[in-house]
């Protein structure tokens, strides 16, 4: 079984995933993390940035040349299709306790985040052009202690599923230096 065959917005997880704080000012975090690369197409996580109860997350995706008759954003659509169209790139994190949450959820995006059983990745912003592309995820909980996994896989272009590690402790730290401004 692959990493995203088992979530689903039916997956029933314990709650404990929080909405993205205002009122605070979050720690940047210097990454860069390559996901997966091809002839065709790159996608890899450019930003974190750490919040005390969780981290904002920025991908982006490249393209190397047109795909008639689409834009990179068309691959980003199709949730509401079952089963997911292969166009569909699937990202997800997995915590060192197994736990996992990724862009295949539709329930991070129709519910109220302290209604959802966590870990949570929800789409806040997205945003380019026929080439590129950005989207920005809010990860909640913090992470904890221990590898933090990335998760690519993109049937379109050929890209299996591919895993990327960065120790948790990163950005449990930064969290530690946000701000709260008004308690």
């Amino acid at each position: 079984m692959g990493f995203f065959d088992d979530i689903t917005p039916e997956s029933g997880r314990a709650t404990r995933a929080l909405p993205r704080p205002d009122g605070q000012v979050q720690t940047p975090i210097a990454i860069r993390l390559m996901l997966a690369r091809t002839e065709q197409v790159a996608v890899a996580v450019v930003g974190l940035w750490a919040f005390a109860a969780g981290f904002d997350l920025l991908v982006s995706v490249q393209l190397r040349d047109e795909v008639p008759g689409t834009s990179v954003a068309s691959f980003m659509a199709g949730l509401d299709e079952e089963p997911l169209e292969d166009e569909f790139c699937r990202l997800g994190i997995q915590f060192s306790t197994g736990e996992k949450a990724a862009n295949t959820e539709l329930r991070a995006a129709r519910e109220e985040s302290s209604a959802i059983a966590g870990p949570i990745m929800k789409v806040r912003a997205g945003g380019g052009g026929l080439l590129s592309r950005e989207w920005r995820y809010w990860v909640s909980p913090l992470p904890p202690p221990g590898p933090l996994a990335f998760v690519c896989e993109w049937p379109y272009f050929g890209i299996a599923e591919s895993r990327t590690e960065i120790d948790a402790q990163l950005i449990l730290d930064a969290a530690s230096q946000s701000i709260v401004l008004w308690p």
